[in-house]
């Protein structure tokens, strides 16, 4: 009888978990994201099979554990950064770098020609767009992705 009243509650327990998980994340960045998307660039445009995110969100900071993108032969996979949160704008080693909402957040590096976009969408996606632009050339990463875990 225990092992079956325990495996119920495992059971219930990991509904909830996964229930009232998934009901923190409709505002939050916090997550595993996976989707396709597009790269457009100043000599040639391709798909991307896979863009990730992996982000983690607190009330004082936003980072980026790990992100990249699959496009074709053009790939690339970025290293964890933290970003200290405060009145809506975002800092990285004391500087201003971006801003933030409960639903939008950019991120700029001049330069670098660096920005970086990224949205949480009403259908529950999180839009991304990376854009480097050095006026001379560019390459612009865009997906839709999916919530996949915390």
């Amino acid at each position: 009888m225990f092992l079956k009243k325990s495996k119920f509650y495992l059971i219930v327990l990991t509904f909830s978990a996964f229930f009232f998980g998934a009901l923190a994340n409709a505002q939050s960045f916090s997550g595993a994201w996976v989707g396709e998307g597009e790269a457009l660039g100043h000599l040639q445009d391709r798909d991307c099979s896979e863009i990730f995110f992996i982000l983690n969100e607190t009330a004082d900071e936003f980072e980026i554990v790990t992100a990249g993108y699959i496009c074709g032969m053009l790939q690339a996979e970025y290293p964890s950064s933290s970003f200290q949160k405060k009145d809506g704008d975002l800092y990285y080693r004391g500087r201003k770098v971006g801003f933030y909402s409960s639903s939008h957040l950019a991120l700029e590096v001049p330069e670098e020609y660096y920005r970086l976009d990224l949205k949480l969408l009403e259908s529950g996606q999180l839009r991304s767009t990376e854009r480097w632009d050095d006026g001379q050339s560019y390459l612009q990463v865009v997906g839709d992705l999916e919530f996949v875990a915390f």
